[in-house]
């Protein structure tokens, strides 16, 4: 290390030149990026079943939906209708658009005189306009509309639309399609403040809409952060713009290189930026101090510059390959977004601290060596001078009590339950929570799961056994108590026969059957492209499910999958589908490749610990420390709240990547101290040494993490609340726990 500083030193010149082109490459490659958010892509590109969904719903619409409310006491009006059918009109016109659902498509199914009527509630009530407020009322209870196209208490509709499933929108699409209903709304006489959005197009709009928010308020907060807390610390100018300087071009490198992977820039790549500045900067407060030290030492300046770069340097190098592995284990939850989070973050980590021995020595060099008082003297000094007679004098206690607190942890981490709800991860108040709980108090559920009944070569879907037994199947659904309502063929066949006989079922004579579906094709052939395919060889069956947690509605598609396997006829295939579903199919690979990133981590972490410090007992004992955040993160969740979201695993990931660094510095400092004096001494010149760099690092880090707990983006709020917590964890067991194992024997050097 300390040849690769004099490089530095001696070749000034290329060695800025080299950074100036490689950030020149950088900013490039940044202007090619835009922000876009696809959930599918982020979790289920290369997920085969996410490709049948999609297949599915392209034979019935699209997958990708919105879904607009909006407030009129008289749906029904003449003058409300033909504001409607101004607007659908409009929407329609718009690019990408496929399909819009309305009022103006709910049909009425009556019977008079042993006979069934099917018309619209549209064209009745601009034949009789007198009877319109018993349609109002007729339509708010009818089981076909009542709480999909109209509200539970009759003053709200809802437009549903539908987007091209033939083409594939760019991501950035969403939010400026999403600009353009709402305007279009607005232009027809629809207030703003009465609209409300649910679907997915609404959830990935406001995901993008988090994605900036954390690019261009949380980041710039972050950077006012950390700078701040550095000048605070040390009061002088030269460290702060060290630190800003390098830590906004490990920035500058990270992004290039994360657009270079993907122009794409997610929800996941917003909050890059935040997280390689302050770990940018911990490496430049640790190099910094030990410069300040030697320079007190009265060290010339180039020698107090090559001392501190190589000693700490090798000490960053370990630290920033423990990060390293942190951040790479996070791509072994098998998903895209998992894996570029980790690839990019792994990579901020590493160029960071190579900008950090090549800049800050170049820097340093230029400017005047600063004057330095005793550090003897300092708050600082004497605060890790108490804490280090409290690890030594009572070592045994302070093992005691870190012991304790790992037993409580460890009994909340066994209570972990975790899961995932993509809309809950909102804030409270975000535009997303709010129009949901509106939709929830208004109207049903918004959650649908599918079941596609592919039908035997020899069986038509007007076959009486088939429909019957599908009756009795969709019976069964839809009293299950997760299942909000179910809508398919047989509803409507049903409710025609109850219209015409009385009796809501399906009819076992074929002739009754084929007038009721004759009936249904002439009267609204628009309902039956929803329930039936064109080649009339597959039916849907819409479920609404109560719930929008993905393994929970995981679990319920697989229990709607296994009744059908069960009671549906022999040759009859039916498939289950949701795409919340698939998300919580794919929650369990997902905790399982978590698991795995964490043992990788740990193990791989571990086994650089015992060849860093020289030593296998050292190197295995030193984990003991760095297992303590982890388990404050997981335990403290599990204790506070009844469902660990899953990205609080992530969180681990990283905590012990980054946590592990202070554990590092210290006992490096210790390994080269044991050779100079007595175990007492050798403790208390370490902590003189790397125990102000490791308060200092540790204290930017929690302040520099500490604003995304302002993120309404609960994955956010986690990177702003736990890491914090298991840094602190990480610091107290660093700076307590660790010279107390060294006191007694475990982490000690012989």
């Amino acid at each position: 290390m300390l040849t690769f500083i004099r490089f530095v030193l001696d070749h000034r010149g290329l060695v800025v030149a080299v950074l100036a082109a490689l950030t020149a490459l950088a900013l490039w490659s940044i202007s090619h990026g835009v922000v876009g958010s696809s959930m599918a892509k982020m979790f289920l590109a290369d997920d085969p079943d996410y490709g049948t969904y999609l297949e599915r719903t392209a034979v019935f619409g699209s997958h990708e939906t919105m879904l607009v409310s909006y407030e009129g006491p008289d749906l029904l009006s003449v003058e409300a209708l033909d504001q409607l059918e101004g607007l659908v009109r409009d929407l329609e016109g718009l690019e990408d658009m496929g399909r819009v659902q309305s009022l103006l498509d709910a049909t009425r199914i009556a019977g008079s005189d042993g006979s069934v009527h099917i018309e619209r509630y549209a064209g009745l009530a601009r034949r009789s306009p007198e009877r319109i407020p018993e349609l109002q009322e007729e339509l708010r209870t009818d089981p076909s509309a009542a709480g999909l196209l109209v509200s539970e208490d009759g003053r709200h509709g809802v437009v549903t639309l539908l987007l091209d499933p033939g083409k594939d929108q760019p991501a950035e699409r969403g939010p400026a399609l999403v600009a353009e209903i709402l305007e279009t709304f607005e232009a027809h006489g629809y207030p703003r403040d009465q609209l409300h959005c649910a679907g997915l197009l609404a959830s990935v709009s406001e995901l993008m809409a988090q994605t900036l928010h954390n690019l261009t308020r949380l980041f710039p907060l972050v950077a006012i952060s950390v700078v701040g807390c550095v000048w605070l610390l040390f009061r002088r100018e030269l460290p702060v713009l060290v630190a800003a300087g390098v830590s906004v071009l490990a920035v500058i490198w990270t992004m290039g290189f994360a657009i270079f992977l993907d122009p794409e820039v997610s929800i996941f790549m917003g909050l890059v930026p935040a997280v390689v500045m302050v770990v940018a900067i911990s490496d430049t407060v640790h190099l910094w101090s030990a410069y300040a030290l030697e320079l007190g030492q009265g060290r010339p300046q180039r020698e107090a510059i090559e001392v501190s770069g190589s000693e700490v340097g090798r000490a960053c190098v370990l630290t920033s390959l423990t990060t390293l592995l942190g951040f790479l284990s996070i791509c072994l939850v098998p998903a895209p977004a998992y894996v570029q989070l980790g690839l990019v973050l792994g990579f901020g980590s590493s160029v960071a601290l190579l900008i950090t021995v090549t800049a800050m020595p170049v820097v340093l060099s230029l400017v005047r060596a600063p004057e330095i008082r005793d550090p003897g003297t300092t708050p600082m000094a004497g605060l890790l001078a108490s804490i280090s007679h409290t690890a030594t004098r009572h070592p045994w206690r302070v093992v005691a009590a870190f012991g304790l607190a790992t037993v409580l942890l460890g009994y909340g981490a066994s209570q972990v339950t975790i899961d995932a709800d993509i809309v809950t991860r909102m804030d409270e108040d975000s535009t997303l929570r709010v129009d949901l709980r509106f939709f929830e108090e208004n109207f049903a559920a918004t959650n649908w799961m599918e079941v596609y009944v592919d039908l035997p070569e020899e069986v038509g879907f007007d076959d009486p056994e088939l429909l019957g037994a599908l009756h009795a199947y969709q019976g069964t659904l839809d009293a299950d108590p997760g299942v909000d309502g179910v809508l398919s063929l047989t509803t409507v066949v049903a409710d025609l026969n109850e219209a015409l006989t009385g009796r809501s079922e399906v009819p076992e004579d074929p002739d009754a059957l084929a007038q009721l579906l004759f009936l249904l094709e002439m009267g609204d052939e628009a309902l039956l492209g929803q329930l039936v395919d064109d080649d009339r060889t597959t039916l849907r069956m819409m479920a609404r499910l109560k719930t929008t947690a993905l393994r929970t509605t995981s679990a319920d598609v697989r229990s709607a999958q296994a009744l059908a396997d069960a009671t549906l006829p022999e040759g009859v295939h039916a498939e289950a589908l949701s795409l919340t579903g698939l998300y919580g199919d794919f929650m369990d690979e997902m905790v399982a490749g978590q698991h795995r990133g964490l043992l990788f981590a740990g193990s791989t972490i571990a086994v650089l610990m015992v060849i860093g410090l020289g030593s296998l007992r050292v190197g295995l004992w030193s984990m003991v420390p760095n297992l303590l955040p982890l388990l404050a993160v997981i335990g403290v969740a599990s204790l506070t709240r009844p469902v660990v979201d899953s990205d609080t695993m992530i969180i681990m990931m990283m905590a012990i990547g980054i946590g592990v660094d202070d554990t590092i510095h210290f006992l490096m400092r210790f390994k080269l101290e044991s050779r100079r004096a007595e175990l007492g001494e050798a403790i208390r010149r370490t902590m003189d040494y790397a125990g102000r760099g490791i308060v200092l690092t540790s204290v930017i880090l929690v302040v520099g993490f500490a604003p995304m707990a302002l993120s309404d983006y609960f994955s956010i709020w986690l990177m702003g609340t736990y890491l914090p917590l298991a840094l602190l964890v990480a610091l107290a067991a660093d700076v307590y726990l660790v010279p107390a194992l060294a006191t007694v024997g475990l982490l000690r050097y012989r």
